[in-house]
């Protein structure tokens, strides 16, 4: 009846300190020395430098007089063969390693009797050892669970940050670079602006030197009247403002309103030749940004729709082939003077 009595004294208290350890966080049987230490120290015995009797008597002496000889306290070594469940040298090592830093390292684990009760106490055996241990390293394992899965709702807090974060660098980069682009777009139409007026500039002085008299600003004034006398000014124009400064373009812009116009007048009976998409990307980078183009296409009977989508002449309307005719002379005639 005693011996029973002392049994559940030893198993109660025992798992009064295994509920306050802890394993450590490689699924290693393993108590923190510091909660250990918080067990043992008791106001009534502040002398024991020894582990009990339990410990002592479940560590592999081969393993722990291997742990003395390299120099290790003889506590130290018990604890780390005990927590290590006896599983060898190297791991017994490697607890020490993981634990060095700890207050309480070499602080023994030790049992206390505060009975009369407790003087019989019957030792617990291995398996009832390894019980509590595992009891313990379950309790772990759950902490670790809960500690992992915190672990993700942070991880997954950073990630959303950091795609914002993203997500708002990108915004400011395509911020930047529109702005980037309206500056440049500006600054092209300030140097077509000032391109443009020095064209002008040319233009009234070889005006006034081929004429002895000053450019008219009006230019309804000088514009010409007939089919054939637009064809010829805007031909001449297109040669004037481009000549130099553009030749290659000049030149294939040309090329391509010759296109045009013979299609019309070699087939003046199809509709298909009688019109030219404007924001056709060829048409529009080749041809109609050149000043006087589409003037040329107008004086031989193209005209812009009422959508302003396209240059067109009416359907089932005959094309003044008089002035194509010339136009595609006057084209001809400056494609020559342009090697």
């Amino acid at each position: 009846m005693n011996e029973d009595k002392s049994e559940d004294v030893n198993l109660g208290k025992l798992k009064n300190e295994t509920d306050k350890a802890e394993i450590d966080n490689k699924d290693v049987v393993g108590i923190d020395t510091k909660s250990v230490a918080e067990i043992n120290t008791k106001e009534s015995d502040n002398t024991l430098v020894e582990n009990c009797i339990e410990i002592k008597e479940y560590v592999r002496s081969d393993i722990c007089n291997a742990l003395i000889e390299m120099g290790f306290g003889i506590i130290e070594a018990e604890k780390a063969i005990f927590f290590t469940r006896n599983a060898g040298l190297e791991e017994a090592l490697s607890w020490i390693e993981e634990n060095k830093d700890s207050e309480y390292l070499k602080d023994p684990i030790v049992q206390t009797s505060t009975s009369e009760d407790n003087k019989n106490e019957t030792k617990l055996s291995d398996e009832e050892v390894l019980i509590k241990v595992q009891e313990l390293q379950r309790k772990v394992r759950e902490r670790r669970r809960l500690k992992e899965r915190e672990d993700e709702i942070e991880k997954e807090k950073r990630r959303i940050l950091s795609a914002k974060q993203l997500i708002e660098a990108q915004r400011k980069l395509e911020e930047a670079e529109r702005a980037r682009h309206i500056q440049q777009v500006l600054k092209e139409k300030v140097e077509h602006e000032k391109e443009r007026n020095r064209q002008l500039d040319l233009l009234r002085q070889e005006w006034e030197e081929r004429f002895g008299c000053p450019y008219p600003e009006d230019e309804k004034k000088v514009l010409p009247k007939t089919g054939k006398e637009k064809v010829a000014f805007y031909c001449s124009k297109l040669q004037k403002e481009y000549k130099d400064t553009d030749r290659a373009g000049l030149i294939e812009c040309l090329a391509l309103l010759k296109t045009y116009i013979s299609n019309v007048l070699n087939n003046p009976q199809e509709d298909k030749y009688k019109k030219i998409r404007l924001n056709n990307s060829t048409f529009h980078s080749k041809v109609a940004r050149y000043n006087g183009s589409i003037d040329i296409l107008k004086a031989c009977g193209f005209e812009i729709d009422a959508n302003n989508e396209f240059l067109i002449i009416t359907p089932n309307k005959i094309p003044d082939t008089f002035t194509c005719g010339q136009a595609i002379r006057f084209i001809d005639l400056i494609l020559r003077t342009l090697p």
